[in-house]
Parts: C-alpha cells; structure tokens; sequence
C-alpha cells in the first residue's frame, strides 16, 4: 500500500467511530492485504485521531475464535475506551452488531519497554498489577465483522469497540488461571462458556505474546494500561435491552446491559 492509502483507509475508519456509522469493508484500493499493512492502518489511526490509548486487546488467542476469524494466530489492537461493571452501554455507541466475550484482564505496574525483550513469563508477572475482569465489545467499524478478512479485522483494532471492566482483585494465582471456568449469561441465561485454558492455554501466555509482538513494532505496554487476553467464554451477541454478566467463579464476574 502507499502512504497515501494508509492515510485514506485510517481516516475512514476514524469517521466510522465517530459517526457511528458502519462500513460494509473498505474500499478495494484501501484494504490492507497483509498483516504489516494492517497494522500500518491501525497505527496511523492512533496517531492521526489523538485518542487516549488505554490499553491493549489480545485477539484470536483461542482455536474458536481463530476458526471463527480464519486466522492461525493472535493480533493485537488499541483500547480507546473502558466503563465500569455494572454501567449502562448505549447502543448508539457502538458501530455495528454488539458482540461479547468475558476475558480475563490486567492492569500494568510497570512500563515493558521495547529495549527489554525478549520477554519471559516472570518479567510479565513482576510487572502485572492486577486482575480485572472484563467483557469486550467487539464488532469494530463494520457492519458485520464475522467474515471480514483477517487484515481488515485488524487495521480496525482487532475489532474492539469498548472494554467493561470489574474492579481490581489481587486474589489470584498464575496456576489457577487455565483450570478458571467462564460463563457468559444473557438475561440470566448462560449463552456460552469456557476456561482460561482456551486463552493460549494460560491469559499469562497471553501477555507474554503481546509483550514481545509490541517490542517487534517499537511499542510499550504501558504502566496503567489494561491489557485483555482474549475470550475464555466464546462470542455471542448482545442484544438492546439485555444484561450480561460474565461469571468467573471465585474470582468473581463482570456485568454490563445494552440499552437502546
């Protein structure tokens, strides 16, 4: 792609956020074909829109999501805006379909800079905050993001629209994360579950892959970001009028509702 095309496709992504108005794909000449073109578009988004950046979402870190997603390995986007457990979501603030996941996420003590990669499993701990729960709503700027290409899926910050988080708990332990169930409830009816097994086989694995995939592009984890790891519950829709609650047994659970 030229830098001109880059351009074009992130600023029409932009005004699909802000417009909420929904893409059914980006133009022919504008759609990325590879993922460095895809991540190009998505860093161009970050520079050029002046959005706070909050944190980090870890997509396709399951073989149900890939499969879903068609791809054979995770990705990475930007997290521009995150509400407490339990707050109401507007409908009208998210672009297309409403989809959910229930994640385990975490917040960061401690910057991970580029020039300290490779990193292991323990620096990733020793620079871990604490556990949020969270729900992500994912779709993006399009229409209908199930079936869009991979590439497409992440220039648009791997489809995120918006992170639900609880509040911080220090109770858990790195072991215990794989063995966690997770449950997805709309309207107290359990819609689809999961464990921490299907996020790479441990959320912390999960981390550790974006940490390094970040210092590959020059790029932090910031001290203060949340980073979610990706779903341990499955996708399902959300629909307007309903409430959430993704329960993750003793660690606790997480609850938003669609209003319209």
């Amino acid at each position: 792609m030229q830098p001109s095309d880059v351009e074009a496709a992130a600023a029409m992504l932009i005004e699909a956020r802000v417009s909420q108005s929904p893409l059914d794909e980006l133009p022919e000449q504008l759609r990325p074909r590879s993922v460095s073109e895809a991540l190009a578009i998505e860093d161009k988004v970050a520079s050029v829109s002046g959005w706070p950046m909050l944190g980090w979402k870890v997509g396709c870190t399951s073989v149900a999501s890939q499969e879903l997603l068609g791809t054979d390995s995770p990705f990475a986007g930007r997290i521009y805006s995150i509400s407490e457990s339990g707050a109401p979501l507007p409908s009208d603030s998210i672009t297309g379909t409403v989809y959910i996941e229930g994640e385990f996420a975490f917040t960061f003590d401690k910057t991970l800079a580029p020039g300290g990669s490779p990193f292991s499993t323990d620096q990733i701990l020793e620079a871990i905050g604490d556990l949020q729960l969270a729900i992500e709503i994912v779709g993006g700027r399009f229409r209908e993001f199930v079936g869009m290409p991979a590439p497409s899926i992440i220039a648009d910050a791997g489809s995120n629209d918006h992170l639900v988080v609880a509040k911080p708990s220090a109770s858990w332990k790195t072991a215990e994360l794989p063995t966690q169930k997770a449950t997805m409830a709309i309207d107290g009816k359990i819609a689809t579950s999961g464990s921490g097994l299907d996020v790479l086989g441990n959320p912390v694995n999960s981390l550790v892959w974006l940490a390094n995939h970040l210092a590959d592009r020059d790029l932090a984890i910031e001290a203060g970001h949340v980073v979610t790891t990706g779903t341990a519950t499955k996708v399902t829709v959300l629909p307007v009028g309903s409430t959430a609650v993704a329960d993750f047994g003793v660690l606790g659970s997480v609850s938003t509702s669609l209003t319209g």
